[in-house]
């Protein structure tokens, strides 16, 4: 049965399909929203000048990332002296088995420098890159809405390179927002580590749960749609949780237990509308997010990063017709 799900939700991520599945299964759900991402991409690539532009756009924005990566973070002489530490370790393996693992060890710590010092220095430019031509990922987002009957969350525009400082300081400012919405939850889960025996287990579980569940919301959030209902939307689950600690667990009942639930729910107030727009379709939009991490890869961002919106999109949009 479990082979059969996963063969089904494999299929499903595949025939990347806009429309909303039949089976109202959360695998199949999770997988349909993992392939909106590939069903957007389709739209784009079959059509003649949306599709060469988009290959174009990030296929130059890639060829730039790596060039400059190169040019900035990798030492070619470095490369060489890997490759040296390589051969050395072969010519040794005829003597003491001390000398091989010593050798071998230097080689794998200087493997792993090299290439953590390389995706560094590759995150860093393509943010960079993206920063200063994000307008033609909003042009290729609009491009890929109109074809696959979304709403352009974007004007028509002529995309240029240019320094956005708005734009930079609204993004410094989501990046600080998805750390305080994650923190704002630790001193609950700091509660698991009284668990004797299991409590670090669980606070670890625990706390990569609620990381996955953020981002999951905030990959909602990246559609406009997700913010129709600010300023009217109810406490998120979470919040609801501690509230009802606090007015039915006698243990709860107190100040601090109280002052903390007052806590969470300011830190995580700006973010309750794409919050509940999560919890009414969690799976299709944990699809949504698993594509975005498994396109989070440099360079391959590229052509990921203005699907998402439109996917997430699609999501909502369905969400609002069944309600």
């Amino acid at each position: 049965m479990a082979s059969a799900h996963a063969r089904e939700a494999v299929e499903t991520v595949y025939a990347a399909r806009l429309a909303p599945p039949l089976d109202p299964s959360p695998v199949a759900r999770l997988a349909y929203g993992a392939g909106l991402p590939l069903a957007v991409a389709s739209a784009l690539l079959a059509h003649p000048e949306a599709g060469r532009r988009y290959r174009r756009v990030c296929f130059t924005q890639a060829a730039l990332v790596l060039g400059i990566s190169v040019a900035l973070g990798v030492s070619w002489g470095h490369v060489t002296k890997l490759l040296g530490l390589l051969g050395e370790t072969r010519i040794q393996i005829s003597s003491s088995g001390d000398v091989i693992r010593q050798s071998a060890k230097v080689t794998l710590d200087q493997g792993l420098a090299f290439w953590s010092s390389l995706y560094a220095t590759l995150c860093a430019v393509e943010w960079a890159v993206i920063a200063l031509s994000r307008q033609y990922h909003d042009a290729i987002a609009r491009d890929a809405a109109l074809l696959t009957g979304a709403m352009p969350e974007d004007p028509p525009l002529t995309p240029h390179v240019s320094v956005d400082i708005p734009w930079m300081w609204t993004r410094g400012k989501r990046y600080l927002r998805g750390w305080m919405v994650f923190l704002a939850g630790v001193p609950a889960l700091s509660l698991l580590l009284v668990v004797p025996g299991v409590g670090r287990t669980l606070y670890a579980i625990a706390s990569a749960v609620w990381g996955v569940y953020w981002l999951a919301v905030l990959v909602a959030a990246k559609s406009a749609y997700a913010w129709r209902e600010e300023g009217t939307a109810p406490a998120p689950w979470f919040v609801r949780g501690w509230d009802w600690l606090t007015s039915s667990v006698l243990l709860f009942q107190w100040g601090l237990p109280r002052l903390y639930g007052q806590m969470l729910r300011k830190w995580t107030q700006q973010v309750f509308s794409p919050a509940a727009r999560f919890e009414r379709s969690p799976w299709e939009l944990s699809g949504v997010a698993i594509a975005r991490v498994l396109g989070g890869i440099p360079g391959f961002y590229l052509l990921v990063r203005p699907l998402i919106p439109v996917a997430a999109q699609h999501v909502l949009r369905a969400q609002d017709e069944r309600s």
